[in-house]
């Protein structure tokens, strides 16, 4: 009971902490969107000045490779678009993780309840594994690490080396055990993506709730 307890605090701890992380992430995003947007509003000002003073300057003789300013405009709107669309991608993917960590973040287990019949009482293996307690709870924390490093923005080489690592030392703890058929899965969804490329939100997210629903037969 001690040590089931003592297990979730720590998952709290850790849930927490990778909260606290991604809400600084949403700040950064915000404040450099806040920029981004100051600095267009200057820039199309400083655009349509110009387009206002190439028209009421001398007219210069015809060519046949003139940009009208409609040209000009277009291009400059769609540059803007592209740019807002981007923006808004990036900060609904992080929304939508801030709401899977809330949701996510475990109820605190009631103190355990020490009687003089505890120590009479052998520790229960979780439910759905057949895998010895204390091996289980070192299973559930290298299960955890993997979920730490599933950020927004990951690099798939980071992440892949240490799902490679987990399945290393899992084997280390235990001589076969499913858990290890799943992490071959997921190193399959993020090896499909280049070593230095960032995992896409919506990976992040599937992979973390398969790891989550995992973890609890671990650390029930």
């Amino acid at each position: 009971m001690a040590e089931e307890f003592l297990g979730r605090l720590t998952e709290i701890e850790k849930s927490i902490q990778g909260l606290g992380e991604t809400l600084k992430r949403m700040v950064t995003i915000l404040t450099t969107v806040t920029e981004v947007k100051s600095e267009l509003r200057v820039a199309k000002t400083e655009i349509i000045d110009a387009i206002n003073s190439s028209a009421t300057s001398v007219t210069p003789p015809p060519s046949t490779e003139t940009i009208s300013s409609e040209d000009i405009a277009q291009t400059v709107k769609g540059e803007f678009e592209e740019l807002y669309t981007f923006i808004e991608t990036s900060i609904k993917s992080m929304k939508e993780e801030i709401m899977e960590e809330i949701d996510n973040l475990p109820t605190p287990a009631p103190a355990p309840t020490v009687t003089s019949e505890a120590s009479s009482i052998p520790a229960q293996t979780p439910a759905g594994v057949s895998t010895p307690p204390d091996k289980a709870m070192k299973i559930a924390d290298l299960l955890d690490d993997i979920i730490g490093s599933l950020k927004m923005g990951c690099v798939a080489g980071e992440v892949l080396e240490l799902m490679n690592e987990t399945k290393g030392e899992i084997q280390k703890l235990v001589e076969s055990d499913p858990i290890t058929v799943k992490i071959d899965k997921w190193a399959g969804i993020v090896s499909s993506y280049s070593k230095r490329h960032e995992v896409k939100a919506r990976d992040v997210l599937a992979i973390k709730k398969e790891l989550r629903e995992e973890i609890k037969k671990y650390r029930p």
